[in-house]
């Protein structure tokens, strides 16, 4: 059945693509559509998106927010369609959008941005509102680093490297080091419990009780 508004068939003024503002995204039968309001019409009317994969709970979920100014198409008289979204001068796009197209962002409003840059690296960021950050990046042989305040951990293509402004805690129920050599640099080392070690070289020992054995007696 064609679409009516006040009684009168749509028909007639069906045939382009129309611009549209999203009222509500509450879909009351939860098909993920929208309901938007054509600017030349003056009618209401819900809508399905158009989106890159569409299945049976899965897909690409992205639905424009309420107030977004959208390019709706008809397939027929009673089938519209929400063909996405457009800036406009008093939304403009977010500072990840480049004019040379070698920088692509998707930002929520929130803040939340995922960012692919091809001029420099290539990379990837994953940045919040907060400044956190996960970066991604081809050069210099690749690498990964983590970013949370002072605190980060940079992975590349010869090393790991662990920064705390305060604290590092690792807890195990066992902890295996294999290295060809382990340097700690401390201004004291404390230990709980036993330590046990085949052989131990040490310009000095202080302690307030010593035990020795075989072929040890001082």
């Amino acid at each position: 059945m064609a679409l009516e508004s006040g009684g009168h068939s749509l028909a007639g003024g069906l045939g382009a693509l129309h611009l549209a503002t999203v009222s509500d995204t509450r879909d009351p039968e939860g098909r993920g559509r929208v309901r938007v309001r054509l600017a030349a019409l003056d009618v209401e009317l819900w809508a399905p998106l158009l989106v890159a994969s569409a299945g049976n709970g899965y897909g690409v979920a992205c639905l424009p927010k309420n107030g977004e100014i959208v390019a709706v198409g008809f397939v027929g008289p009673d089938l519209p369609l929400v063909l996405g979204s457009l800036w406009s001068g008093g939304a403009p796009p977010q500072d990840g959008a480049d004019p040379a197209e070698e920088r692509y962002s998707v930002k929520t409003p929130a803040g939340t941005e995922l960012r692919f840059d091809d001029a420099d690296g290539p990379q990837l960021l994953i940045e919040t509102p907060a400044g956190q950050r996960v970066l991604v990046t081809d050069g210099e042989g690749g690498q990964v680093r983590i970013e949370v305040g002072g605190n980060s951990i940079t992975v590349d293509s010869d090393s790991i490297a662990l920064q705390a402004s305060s604290e590092v805690t690792v807890n195990a129920g066992q902890v295996k080091v294999s290295a060809g050599m382990l340097s700690v640099e401390a201004g004291m080392s404390k230990f709980s419990g036993v330590v046990k070690c085949d052989t131990l070289i040490s310009n000095a020992v202080v302690s307030s009780s010593y035990t020795p054995g075989a072929g040890n007696i001082w």
